[in-house]
């Protein structure tokens, strides 16, 4: 069970106290029925039928107790309380004395039934989601890559070579035919590529400051530490490149008309030509940090102002621009009350049309929720999804292939929410740590 299998745990332990009440309804009915003369073994049948009684009457209890909405504060109430406890001791003392009398001895008790009235939740519990997502996710953990199929229900570990040398990788780039993998064990700088399917050996890309995917889908831009960038596929062939970065700047994305950078104050935004070592367009000097998403022609930031603010987190009003790099167009999302842009990660659909936003909200249940934001590109109207608790913020959103899911990485956790559904469902990965995760495009 994930989080937000609350309701379903309980459902199905209510089902199962039940179909125990429902046995002990039985074995009464049996014992009632028997024609019993002799009165010693009246006595021991009166007993466990008083006892059976009691035993089903607190096992009802505790259902109806499972069953209740909203859920009761406090513990379930005891599943044997003290007065069975004593009828059922002084039915077994009584049996006893009676198998002594006649001279026989106590048979085996009978193999217990098989409930079954559980059996489609538990099936549920056992899936990694609830219905299909059309999605196959790279996964880092503390173990090492895994390759996630949603839908089959199955989590393929990476090659032991792989295993070894990924295990903790912080960075997840799923490219044509490969995945990169970076910034993990104890050599931070190191960016490798390995097949999808996380079979094959690893091939060293080189280290790096930082990897973004390229627009050319069989590539990967690296800010190496020297301070240049340079395109490689997975075979270490030069795409493009190398060219020196402006000093103080740093790679954050690759769109159709340059490299974005910010500087290291994270204040200015940039768009920069790495063929021509110019700057294309400057897209805003006052970023609130890294750009929140960026691809094709657009690109996604936050500003941060003075305003004084009684909305959730910092007392700055962070305000969401959607900047079109070809004409210079910005446009600000209007910010739901109680609320503000949050996460990390921020992605635009597969198709260009959406971006997927994570938004810290006011919530009387938590001290930290946050709710997924779908913004339209063509409109910039922002459609808030449900609340979910969660500590920390997310750190990643990918589009499912068809564009009509998120997946958010919310370490250890990793969440789907389908546009439109009135939940966040958490995917059941087996008590996986999630460091960091990436979409399979199929």
């Amino acid at each position: 069970a994930a989080p937000g299998d609350e309701a379903r745990v309980r459902a199905g332990t209510a089902s199962l106290y039940r179909d125990e009440v429902s046995r002990l309804k039985s074995i009464r009915r049996d014992l009632h029925a028997e024609l019993v003369a002799d009165p010693p073994l009246s006595k021991v049948r009166a007993a466990m039928i008083h006892a059976a009684a009691g035993q089903a009457d607190d096992l009802d209890r505790v259902a109806n107790w499972y069953s209740t909405s909203p859920v009761p504060f406090g513990l379930p109430p005891r599943d044997r309380s003290l007065t069975t406890v004593v009828a059922i001791d002084r039915a077994n003392v009584l049996l006893d004395a009676e198998l002594r009398r006649v001279g026989l001895r106590p048979r085996r008790p009978p193999e217990l039934p098989r409930y079954r009235s559980a059996d489609q939740i538990l099936a549920a519990l056992n899936r990694i989601a609830d219905g299909p997502t059309g999605t196959t996710i790279v996964v880092s953990s503390r173990a090492g890559p895994l390759l996630v199929d949603i839908d089959a229900n199955r989590i393929n570990p990476a090659a032991p070579a792989a295993a070894v040398t990924l295990f903790g990788s912080s960075t997840v780039i799923v490219r044509r035919g490969y995945v990169v993998l970076g910034g993990a064990n104890a050599n931070e700088a190191a960016e490798w590529a390995i097949p999808q399917d996380l079979q094959g050996p690893p091939r060293l890309l080189g280290d790096a400051v930082e990897a973004v995917p390229a627009v050319d889908p069989s590539g990967v831009w690296l800010h190496r530490l020297d301070g240049s960038v340079i395109e490689v596929d997975a075979q270490v062939h030069v795409l493009a490149g190398p060219a020196t970065l402006p000093a103080g700047s740093f790679l954050r994305a690759a769109i159709d008309a340059g490299l974005v950078l910010v500087s290291s104050d994270g204040h200015t935004v940039s768009v920069w030509n790495p063929a021509s070592g110019t700057t294309v367009r400057t897209i805003t000097t006052q970023s609130a940090g890294q750009p929140a998403a960026a691809m094709g022609d657009t690109v996604v930031w936050w500003q941060d102002t003075t305003i004084p603010s009684v909305t959730v987190g910092s007392n700055l009003v962070q305000i969401v621009h959607l900047t079109t790099v070809s004409t210079g167009r910005d446009r600000r999302v209007v910010t739901p009350a109680s609320s503000q842009p949050c996460g990390a990660g921020w992605s635009i659909s597969p198709d260009g049309t959406k971006v997927a936003s994570t938004w810290c909200v006011n919530s009387p249940t938590s001290d930290f929720a946050y709710a997924p934001g779908i913004i339209d590109l063509a409109s910039g109207r922002l459609n808030l999804g449900p609340v979910t608790a969660s500590t920390p913020e997310p750190s990643r959103i990918d589009w499912s292939p068809r564009g009509d899911r998120i997946f958010i990485t919310n370490s250890p956790d990793l969440l789907t929410y389908h546009l439109g559904s009135a939940t966040v469902e958490h995917l059941r990965l087996h008590h996986l740590e999630v460091l960091a995760s990436a979409v399979v495009a199929t």
